[in-house]
């Protein structure tokens, strides 16, 4: 709904599989701050050929193992070897993310 309209919404691509998502390097999430944190997203063998548009999202595992607010973030595979993610922590203690967490 859109000021009192409804705007169906069609999808017109659909992805075949979710992708694995994993922190690229350790690092500490400071208590009640927020970081973008470089993140790997498997690939797999015709990525090239794709757009590489992805949009990540936090899975229930990463809510119920983490303390943390992942935002949905909208990354493009192709650019980089590794993509930004931004994560906050709103609690006081510190939040260790290990390497392929």
């Amino acid at each position: 709904m859109l000021e009192g309209y409804e705007i169906p919404c069609i999808s017109k691509a659909k992805c075949s599989e979710a992708r694995r998502v994993t922190v690229a390097e350790d690092i500490n999430i400071p208590g009640n701050s927020e970081a973008l944190v470089d993140v790997f997203v498997n690939r797999i063998e015709w990525d090239h050929d794709l757009l590489g548009d992805f949009l990540i999202e936090p899975n229930q595992a990463f809510k119920e193992g983490y303390p943390l607010i992942m935002a949905a973030t909208m990354v493009n595979i192709n650019r980089s070897p590794t993509c930004n993610v931004r994560l906050m922590n709103p609690f006081s203690q510190d939040v260790d993310l290990r390497r392929d967490a």
